[in-house]
Order: C-alpha cells, then sequence, then structure tokens
C-alpha cells in the first residue's frame, strides 16, 4: 500500500509539473504572438504612411525626377570674373582691370583663363637735360589662373590663387612741354600673381571676391621695367551654373504648374 501510494504521487507531481511547464510555453508564445503582431502592425503602418508619402501621380514623379537631376551637383561648373587690381609701379599706385571666364572642377579647384589691361600716365614727372619729360605705361596680357579652394561654406570660400600671366608693356617717355615723344619701349613680359583670396557669397550665385598677394617679374629681368610688388583684387563673381540651373528649375516649375507667384518663385530659387 505503502508502495502504490508513493507512485500515486509521483505521478500526480509530474502531471503538475508538466502542466507547470505547458503553462510557461503557452505564455511564452502568445507573448512572443503578441509582440510580433504589434511590429507587424507598426511595420504595416510605416509602409502605409510610406506609400501616402509617396506621389502617386506621373506627372509629379516626373517633376520629382527632372528636380533631382537639375540640382544635383555638376563635377564641372562655369564661374567668370571681373577684377580691379590695385597696384603699384615705380612707386606709383596703378589700377589694372581684367575679365576671367573658367571652370570650378568638383568644387575644389579653378581652372581659367584671364585678360588683363593697364593704361596710365604717371603723375611724377622728370627733368633731363632740362627737358621736362613725362612717363605713360600700356600693359596687355592674357594669365593662366588657378585657384585651390581650401574651404567652401554656403557665404563664403578661402582659397590659395596662382596665376601666370604672359603679354606686352609699352613704355613711353614724352616731352611734356611740347608733347613730343622722348623714347618709346615695347616689350615682351610674363610675371606670376601669387598670394590669398576669399569669396563672399550673400547670394549662391553671386558674390565678391577678394585677393592679396605678390606679383613676382618673370621676364624681363631690368631696373627700367620693375614690376614687382604687393597686389590687392575686387572683383564682382558670378556663378554662371548657378544661374542656369535656377533658369532650368524655374522653367520646370512652371510647366508642372508649380509656379503661383512667379515673383516670389524667382526670389527663392535666386537668393535661397
Amino acid at each position: 500500500m505503502r508502495r502504490i501510494f508513493i507512485l500515486l504521487v509521483v505521478f500526480l507531481w509530474q502531471i503538475n509539473c508538466f502542466s507547470q511547464k505547458d503553462s510557461v510555453i503557452h505564455r511564452k508564445q502568445t507573448l512572443l504572438d503578441t509582440l510580433h503582431n504589434a511590429i507587424s502592425a507598426s511595420d504595416k503602418k510605416s509602409r502605409l504612411n510610406a506609400i501616402k508619402i509617396l506621389p502617386t501621380d506621373t506627372a509629379q514623379l516626373h517633376f520629382l525626377r527632372d528636380s533631382i537631376k537639375i540640382i544635383t551637383p555638376k563635377l564641372i561648373s562655369l564661374e567668370a570674373r571681373m577684377d580691379s587690381r590695385a597696384s603699384s609701379f615705380q612707386g606709383t599706385e596703378v589700377n589694372i582691370y581684367g575679365y576671367y571666364v573658367g571652370a570650378m572642377i568638383k568644387q575644389k579647384l579653378s581652372l581659367g583663363l584671364a585678360y588683363y589691361r593697364l593704361s596710365t600716365v604717371l603723375p611724377a614727372q622728370k627733368t633731363i637735360n632740362g627737358v621736362n619729360t613725362g612717363t605713360s605705361l600700356v600693359v596687355n596680357c592674357g594669365s593662366i589662373n588657378s585657384e585651390l579652394i581650401y574651404l567652401d561654406r554656403r557665404f563664403f570660400s578661402l582659397g590659395f590663387p596662382l596665376e601666370f600671366a604672359f603679354g606686352q608693356y609699352n613704355l613711353t617717355s614724352t616731352n611734356t612741354d611740347n608733347n613730343t615723344l622722348i623714347s618709346q619701349q615695347v616689350k615682351f613680359l610674363a610675371f606670376a600673381n601669387f598670394g590669398l583670396s576669399g569669396t563672399f557669397k550673400p547670394f549662391k550665385f553671386v558674390g565678391l571676391k577678394v585677393m592679396a598677394g605678390y606679383r613676382k617679374s618673370i621676364y624681363p629681368e631690368e631696373k627700367k621695367f620693375e614690376f614687382n610688388g604687393v597686389y590687392s583684387s575686387l572683383g564682382l563673381f558670378v556663378d554662371l551654373a548657378d544661374i542656369l540651373s535656377n533658369i532650368k528649375m524655374y522653367k520646370l516649375m512652371k510647366k508642372y504648374g508649380k509656379v503661383k507667384n512667379a515673383l516670389s518663385t524667382k526670389v527663392d530659387l535666386f537668393t535661397d
């Protein structure tokens, strides 16, 4: 009897343990199912929200596709500049005016060509053998310009310009009493400019470019034509690529009926 009682107790204990283990597993499965259902519902809701955000209109999809093509940064962009450079020649302040057209590569390296002209009458007069003489200088040259941009931000950028110029100078001496020619020197010249530059861009497509550096004569090396010295430059900078992109974007918006106010849209495009 005693053995039967012990076996019965063991049997009941095993049944109780089995039922508890089954309830734990059931509870675990219930919890996992609940989490799975919640995650699935969340994913479904996210997918539905994403689908709602995506445009269903074919015209809207085409507009987004074309606008992305326009605003995507280009490998090479065009730029132009008008320069006014303050310098000195034989102790006299002179101004050099020029025009530059070039390309910006990956917003890091600027390469281009420029034309510069200097035409001035030096105010200092000399008396040689009792004759009052005056001197005028005319310089016409073209240059190969490069600039490495080491800091580029929305409203300003900084760079290292390096330029090599080649051209001709005309140094003329005249008798100031009767305006007759005394001597004239027309020769080839070459010089290099290097220094620091800063471009300030209140708008993306236009700004002011400031430059300061040193000009070193490469040829001729003669004392009569001493062209070495410090120079400074103030120029109007224009990003032609940005102007073209804004024009294309305005035409695209107009094509797809996105322009409600023409003036407001143009201001937003060209000032943002």
